[in-house]
């Protein structure tokens, strides 16, 4: 009778549960590293908002499949193992991508901090906008920490010319240092209500 080597097959699972985690991650953008969170039973998630509002969330579904013919298996090497898991963890990972940014979307809408473009370009004037309905935290020294803006990569062209329009335009410039400062103010307002505990 041959062997079984249970701890050796789980190191192998492990290792090959690792890859399809990496592989995942590597498509969640923005949402990459978002500690997990585990729910043991239920078929929804309640939660309350930083606003006090309960609100309630159903579970989506993110799946892929595949088939291990047993006739490949005699000829299929570890290294085709780990691409195979690899390559459906990036499957996974772009649907995992689709249902927070559409989630994300949702949220966005609820709160009134979308903003319709109208099927107009990207354009100073719009960049201009979301950044007055975002919130802006400021530093130690009280620089603004800019938020990281994504885009897919039809609109990168465009949008590093906004950027580079914005900085060569002096009314828009005088735009941004507006929505800069009154969003410090709104930051030190806030600063100064939190309490320091013990």
């Amino acid at each position: 009778m041959l062997p079984l080597y249970p701890q050796l097959k789980a190191e192998i699972e492990r290792c090959l549960i690792d890859v399809a985690w990496q592989a995942a991650q590597g498509q969640l953008g923005p949402f990459a590293g978002m500690p997990p969170a585990r729910q043991h039973e239920g078929d929804r998630l309640e939660y309350m908002t930083i606003d006090g509002d309960e609100k309630r969330a159903t579970y989506q579904r993110a799946a892929v499949d595949y088939e291990v013919r047993p006739a490949d298996i005699p000829t299929m090497t570890f290294h085709d193992a780990v691409g195979v898991v690899a390559g459906k963890g990036r499957e996974l990972g772009v649907q995992q991508a689709q249902i927070y940014y559409e989630s994300l979307n949702q949220s966005l809408e609820e709160v009134g901090n979308a903003v319709d473009a109208g099927g107009q370009p990207f354009s100073v004037d719009l960049l201009l906008q979301l950044l007055e309905k975002v919130q802006i935290s400021f530093d130690e020294h009280g620089n603004p920490q800019l938020p990281t803006l994504h885009i897919g990569p039809d609109l990168e062209a465009s949008a590093s010319q906004v950027l580079a329009n914005l900085g060569e335009d002096p009314s828009a410039q005088a735009r941004l240092n507006d929505i800069i400062e009154k969003k410090k103010e709104v930051w030190n307002a806030e600063q100064d209500r939190r309490k320091l505990v013990d």
